[in-house]
């Protein structure tokens, strides 16, 4: 293949990368409500993790077994493995950047995220009782002893490494405490001084600065967040397979205990940490990155979820399609009959703006309904792709159930 007709094509893991290059965007846009450009910083980073264990995971593997072909754009796999590392480590610092443009725009609404240094007296003695009395009891710290295997960090976990040291020994010891999830990730310090405000400090930030009661015999060098996401592209033969859902409750196990494909930590992590979990973790350096802001935007979800509507999108109601909105329409649906409508007239709904149980096939509606032949149906359900076959089948049948209903009634 000359360059020119290589030039043609377009790589598919750069282009979707672009492609959440244009989610990043909404949360950068000024016009977008504030809350919700907040929301869609949780929405990218859950788009990269997904990409980095399907599509990462995926070249890894075909490096891994050998396979060192082209794709059609002219790129090897290491090349695009280079090129994708690139671009992620660029959209991670715009993100960055974002957030920390989004924080005084907070501010002027009465939502600030403080850092646990900038915590009033009061403050940090409302977050330590809630620390002492909810969040010290769950955690369960776990000192890796060098003679022993390094043990299972689990696919996306936040997690806390540390330095340790006896007191009498110049041993360092690695230790990791995982950040629990039954807790909103950021808590909110609800004290009379923050009367007609929103402040909240960060769960991770409040378990790093106490954690030094979890180790009473032992220094605590340095902590360090950092969080392990692992392969999900797993081979799986489903023609071969005995029992399908078997073969899937299999395959998420293995998920579990994949191998790791990324790890992710805090800004000026220490050095003796990270050689430590790379060699634990048998990475390479392009598989590590440096984070200079939050490690899961999707942690601010308490903040999104509060009740500002006045920086969210507007709330919007599906519009009922008129010709359902008659009499014998709405007497129809009350009862549960889509039908109903249908056989009085037959319509054809695909307006983005309905409610989706009324994306309805007037083809499908009539044959199902009519003359029960399906021919038609299938003329029309082979055009569909595979997310709208499935609802309009059983529409289809619901419609002509609904139709000998009221036949049967006279």
């Amino acid at each position: 293949m000359s360059q020119n007709e290589k030039n043609i094509f377009l790589n598919r893991e750069l282009q979707w990368l672009e492609f959440n290059r244009r989610v990043l965007n909404e949360a950068r846009d000024p016009r977008t409500p504030l809350l919700e450009r907040l929301n869609f910083l949780g929405i990218f980073t859950s788009n990269l993790d997904e990409f980095v264990m399907k599509r990462i995971g995926g070249l890894k593997h075909q490096l891994e077994m050998g396979i060192s072909s082209h794709s059609h754009d002219g790129r090897s796999t290491q090349q695009v493995l280079a090129e994708v590392r690139a671009q992620i480590q660029v959209l991670i610092e715009e993100q960055a950047t974002i957030y920390k443009n989004i924080l005084p725009e907070l501010e002027k609404h009465g939502i600030i995220l403080k850092k646990w240094k900038d915590l009033s007296t009061k403050e940090k003695e409302f977050a330590e009782k809630f620390y002492q009395s909810q969040v010290f009891p769950v955690l369960t710290p776990l000192v890796v002893d060098p003679a022993l295997p390094f043990p299972f960090i689990s696919n996306l976990s936040l997690s806390l490494g540390m330095c340790l040291q006896e007191e009498e020994s110049e041993e360092i010891l690695f230790a990791r405490v995982k950040v629990p999830e039954v807790f909103p990730q950021w808590l909110e310090l609800d004290i009379p001084e923050n009367k007609n405000k929103n402040v909240f400090v960060s769960l991770v930030q409040l378990i790093q600065y106490n954690v030094a009661d979890l180790f009473p015999d032992m220094k605590v060098l340095e902590v360090m967040p950092f969080r392990v996401t692992r392969n999900a592209d797993l081979e799986r033969d489903e023609e071969d397979a005995e029992d399908l859902l078997e073969m899937i409750a299999e395959e998420i196990k293995q998920r579990r205990f994949a191998e790791a494909v990324r790890l992710e930590h805090g800004r000026q992590g220490s050095t003796w940490m990270v050689q430590f979990l790379k060699e634990e973790l048998q990475l390479v350096d392009d598989e590590i990155f440096e984070v200079r802001s939050l490690l899961d935007y999707r942690s601010l979800k308490p903040i999104y979820q509060l009740n500002l509507p006045h920086l969210k999108y507007k709330h919007w109601e599906p519009q009922m399609p008129e010709s359902l909105v008659g009499h014998q329409g709405k007497q129809a649906i009350g009862k549960g009959f889509v039908g109903a409508a249908i056989g009085v007239k037959p319509e054809f709904f695909t307006h983005s703006g309905q409610p989706v149980r009324f994306v309805i096939w007037r083809e499908g509606f009539e044959c199902f309904g009519r003359t029960c032949n399906g021919a038609g149906f299938i003329k029309h359900f082979e055009r569909m792709n595979l997310v709208t076959q499935l609802p309009c089948f059983i529409l289809g049948i619901v419609a002509y159930h609904g139709y000998l209903n009221l036949r049967a009634r006279g």
